[in-house]
């Protein structure tokens, strides 16, 4: 049978433990920045549905973070976003890489409008696409390189297009 002083000695340890386990959880709450064009999901997997995608240098709150992925709010939205896209100092100015060389060109007119992606809006949006034949039903724009955007608003319409050439 243990002593009293054994069971609050055995007590002070089990604490320490939980602490210790504890404390990194509720340090990484708080502000972080988005290090790239981050999409924030509804739940902690690259399956789950994205709600909204947010920009470079975006400022979120942190709620709660394990693993791979965090529990934030941005804009009134609550999410998970991937943990290693976040940090605690605000991206410097310079600008984004170009990740257009690692991106197919233009898209045959057989996949087009297959893909897409979620606007700032959160509303699901055609990527932009070649269509020889014209302009697909509901592109808004025709970018530079050729394809044709369904963006729903001017800021970022073709971005990694070449700009827009031509608006619809």
């Amino acid at each position: 049978m243990r002593t009293p002083s054994q069971a609050v000695a055995r007590l002070w340890a089990v604490l320490a433990l939980v602490l210790s386990f504890a404390a990194p959880l509720a340090s990484q709450s708080g502000t972080r920045y988005t290090t790239t064009t981050l999409r924030l999901r509804a739940q902690a997997s690259t399956d789950a549905a994205p709600l909204l995608t947010m920009p470079r240098g975006a400022t979120v709150a942190v709620a709660r973070c394990a693993d791979r992925w965090c529990q934030v709010e941005y804009r009134g939205r609550s999410g998970y976003a991937a943990r290693r896209y976040l940090s605690q100092t605000r991206p410097s100015a310079r600008s984004t890489p170009n990740v257009s060389r690692n991106r197919p060109s233009a898209r045959s007119n057989s996949d087009c409008g297959s893909g897409g992606y979620v606007n700032s809006r959160g509303r699901w949006v055609p990527s932009p696409c070649s269509s020889p034949s014209g302009p697909p039903a509901g592109a808004s724009a025709r970018c530079r390189d050729g394809t044709y955007s369904f963006s729903q608003s001017r800021r970022g319409t073709c971005s990694r297009h070449g700009g827009v050439s031509r608006w619809l």
